[in-house]
């Protein structure tokens, strides 16, 4: 008898093809099948190999639970040296309008980091901007032409509705007010940067202060 080892590669592309499309709308949380994708997304996510699979796992891993997430802030976390404004949004549109404490994590963390790059933080900070106000979309016209203190404006996209994936700690919108308030006055931080933490400041506090 002949024995084969075929590694785990071969069993992800049997289970991409059980999987369907999208795997998110189908996951079963409960069956075997998707306990065993959610172990390779994971993975996949975490390590970006095999490459040909990385969309698929990007897609699909919000599925699965807290332990999904933290491979997806993970990843972003991976990305803040990242000047390529392009791949940054390549990566966040699998995010799209999740919301998680984890997740807002990792994007207050790159977007107040003085390590991470200019574009890595602007793409953070907007993400932030949409657990401040769900459906804003901050032009980058108006990080620009506007002075850092100007009071903000945005668009917004319709039919976009938050994803709530898990619920988000009671004081998330003064962390994210605090947070974006510092970055903002930080002198050494690029006035773009700068610019798109006071709008997410601004906004986050309209929502703590609504006008009655």
């Amino acid at each position: 008898m002949i024995k084969t080892n075929v590694g785990p590669w071969p069993l992800l592309g049997i289970l991409l093809v059980c999987a369907g499309r999208p795997a998110v709308a189908q996951a079963n949380p409960d069956s075997v099948k998707h306990r065993n994708n959610c172990r390779l997304a994971e993975q996949v996510v975490r390590t970006g190999h095999p490459a040909p699979h990385r969309d698929w796992a990007y897609g699909y891993v919000l599925s699965c639970g807290d332990a999904g997430v933290r491979a997806m802030a993970g990843a972003w976390n991976g990305l803040s040296t990242v000047t390529d404004t392009a791949q940054l949004r390549s990566f966040l549109r699998w995010v799209g309008s999740a919301r998680h404490p984890d997740l807002l994590s990792a994007f207050l963390s790159t977007g107040g980091s003085a390590t991470a790059t200019a574009e890595a933080r602007i793409e953070a900070w907007k993400m932030v901007l949409r657990y401040a106000r769900p459906s804003a979309e901050l032009d980058d016209e108006e990080l620009d032409r506007r002075p850092v203190d100007a009071v903000c404006a945005v668009a917004y996209s319709s039919g976009s509705r938050p994803n709530e994936l898990a619920p988000l700690p009671a004081d998330y919108l003064s962390r994210i007010r605090d947070a974006a308030v510092a970055t903002k006055n930080d002198q050494s931080v690029p006035d773009r940067v700068r610019r798109a933490a006071y709008c997410v400041s601004q906004y986050a506090d309209f929502a703590m202060h609504p006008v009655q």
